[in-house]
């Protein structure tokens, strides 16, 4: 009877331990597990399924619900939107990305169309935007937290 609860235990173990480990930041194969946040972009704005994250791998699914073409760029500021160097290409309506840090992008989204791309993102307070032509000082911009 002893033996048969020690096996018990034993097999108890073998299939909790597992499922708490991958509860701590790790996903079953042993690599950290990756964030997705799901995106909507239409004429002007940007709408997160999340607005904050754990750092790490974090997958963009970016949906262009609009009628026009989009993007979404990641910024790593402690800037207010209002605040961010303006002027990208002689364009006064266009965040100077030159001037800013970005993390990466989901470019040229068509409309109708969804993208996805994954970014290594470290914590911190970041700004995602539409920097097509007009669109940031229409609103297209949103915070966003990782940490």
């Amino acid at each position: 009877m002893v033996r048969k609860l020690a096996s018990t235990v034993a097999l108890a173990a073998l299939v909790v331990v597992p499922g708490i480990l991958a509860g701590c930041g790790e996903s079953g194969t042993g690599g950290p597990v990756e964030t997705i946040v799901t995106a909507e972009l239409g004429e002007y704005y940007i709408k997160l399924d999340k607005t904050s994250v754990p750092a790490g791998k974090v997958t963009f699914a970016v949906s262009n619900v609009g009628k026009m073409e989009h993007e979404l760029i990641i910024i790593q500021t402690d800037l207010a939107a209002d605040k961010l160097p303006m002027g990208r290409e002689g364009d006064p309506t266009r965040v100077d990305e030159d001037k800013v840090s970005t993390s990466g992008e989901v470019a040229d989204i068509a409309a109708g169309r969804t993208k996805s791309e994954t970014f290594d993102l470290k914590a911190g307070k970041y700004l995602l935007i539409c920097n097509k032509p007009g669109h940031f000082p229409a609103g297209q911009w949103i915070a966003f937290q990782v940490t």
